[in-house]
């Protein structure tokens, strides 16, 4: 066993879990052998925590037309090292937004600490509500640039928060409630019942249409005499939940189906004695999303199979959402056993697409030191509440800088190609009796046949495969290796 043969360093500003691929090389006389070794970097981890909006306008805690907004975001530092010279830009491509403080920096940032960076921008009048926009935070450490940090924002939401006034389809049946700004889950503003005393009652009532089932939500305060003076909440006259004493602001929630329905919120006193503030208040009303479409997102490609050398290569991907409400996405890169592979990456991995809108994605393909032959991984993206997109890769890796073990004075041929059944295989200057180990592979990367052969010269069957490109991994005794691509009509 060998310990402690190999050392490195990772650059300062290389990110938190970075995949790597160490190209492991064991030469003898007979038998050289190549193993690809992916390891995570364990760097400087820089966590973004939370983040809030503050408005000039509602004061709603949300982006809506024609205000300017202050974007708080919270970072930490979740790793074991002090980061220093930390600075945070901020980038967003809507074009109804205009950045105006765009820049925020620390200057030591040390383990277990969470500090915050504030950005400002301005929201044009023009800015549709309830459309989403990502906001791209660059981080820079030691004043290089090192990771993007994406923050996807919904603008004006499904929930009322009151700091406009009351909604006309909210009603009393008897004692009025009333906003107030002296209590609020958040914002300006919240209801609170009105002023009763024993025997006597203030109902709050809310009419509306669901137009897709889904859930009702709000935050609720309570200070009543506990166990005696009740606070009720029903859904068409079916009681929900009820509470009493003191409870500082939670939440609640329960299921409608889609339709009409009456929301009654009531605060009733009993025949004697009064506790604590005799008050009730609610805050952020919010209802099932009036859209019933679920978010999908298309890929195109999607399939990508393409011979790659050792410089760096591009491929535009387009992300699209093919339904009339926007999506939430998160993507990445994996191997067959859900693994990061290093050779591979996509410079928007996280984002959102308003309704029916697209974006270019680039994967970026780094196979240079990488042995020649036939790499596979699988592009995969989650919508939030949506569907699941894989996206197959299969990469031939041809003259990438690690080429020992093509033998010299070798040439494959495979005829013929295209084929519809039986291919032959001459591997001109290779000696009989040599053992040959061939794998095929489709796109997708999923071996679909292999066999073991003794001589230089030899026939595949491929007359049950479906039409389509194939790759063979041929391996031999020597060490050598080489990749042939197969056209099945």
């Amino acid at each position: 066993m060998l310990n402690h043969a190999i050392r490195f360093r990772a650059a300062d500003n290389t990110p938190h879990l970075t995949v790597a691929d160490l190209v492991a090389t064991i030469t003898n006389d007979h038998y050289p052998m190549t193993s690809i070794i992916p390891f995570t970097i364990y760097s400087q981890s820089l966590t973004l925590e939370s983040y809030s909006i503050e408005d000039d306008n509602n004061h709603n805690h949300r982006v809506d037309p024609n205000e300017v907004d202050t974007l708080h975001v919270w970072f930490k530092n979740t790793g074991i090292d002090t980061i220093t010279d930390l600075m945070f830009e901020m980038r967003i491509s809507d074009a109804y937004i205009y950045p105006l403080d765009i820049r925020d920096d620390f200057y030591l940032l040390a383990p277990g600490e969470t500090r915050m960076a504030e950005f400002v921008f301005r929201t044009d009048p023009q800015f549709e509500p309830f459309s989403v926009m990502d906001v791209l935070i660059d981080v820079y450490n030691g004043f290089q640039y090192s990771e993007t940090k994406v923050i996807s924002l919904v603008g004006e939401s499904n929930c009322e928060s009151f700091e406009n006034g009351l909604p006309d389809y909210f009603s009393y049946a008897d004692t009025a409630w009333y906003m107030t700004t002296g209590q609020v889950s958040d914002g300006l503003y919240s209801l609170c019942s009105g002023n009763i005393s024993h025997n006597d009652t203030s109902t709050l009532i809310c009419h509306f249409t669901a137009l897709r089932e889904g859930n009702v939500s709000f935050n609720f305060k309570t200070s009543t005499e506990n166990n005696y003076d009740w606070f009720y909440f029903y859904i068409d006259g079916v009681m929900q939940s009820r509470w009493s004493g003191l409870h500082d602001w939670d939440f609640y929630s329960a299921p409608v189906l889609a339709g009409e329905h009456t929301l009654t919120w009531k605060y009733i006193k009993d025949y004697s004695v009064d506790g604590n503030s005799d008050k009730v208040w609610i805050d952020n009303v919010c209802f099932p999303l009036e859209n019933d479409a679920t978010p999908e997102l298309r890929i195109t490609p999607d399939v990508i199979s393409l011979t790659a050398g050792p410089e760096a290569q591009t491929i535009p991907l387009l992300y699209e959402s093919v339904s009339p409400i926007f999506l939430l996405y998160e993507s990445c890169i994996v191997n067959e056993d859900h693994n990061p592979v290093g050779w591979a990456s996509i410079d928007y991995p996280v984002g959102s697409l308003n309704a029916l809108e697209s974006r270019q994605v680039n994967l970026s393909l780094t196979m240079g030191g990488l042995p020649d032959g036939v790499y596979h991984a699988y592009l995969m993206a989650t919508v939030e509440e949506g569907n699941e997109v894989t996206v197959p890769i299969s990469v031939i890796a041809s003259g990438t800088g690690v080429n020992e073990y093509v033998a010299e004075g070798v040439t494959v041929k495979v005829y013929p190609n295209p084929t519809t059944g039986h291919v032959t295989v001459d591997q001109e200057g290779v000696a009989d009796g040599q053992t040959v180990q061939c794998r095929l592979f489709d796109v997708s990367g999923r071996q679909v046949g292999a066999c073991q052969k003794e001589a230089s010269r030899f026939e595949l069957d491929l007359d049950g495969f479906a039409p389509g490109f194939y790759f063979l991994h041929i391996n031999r005794q020597d060490g050598t290796t080489q990749v042939v691509k197969i056209v099945k009509r």
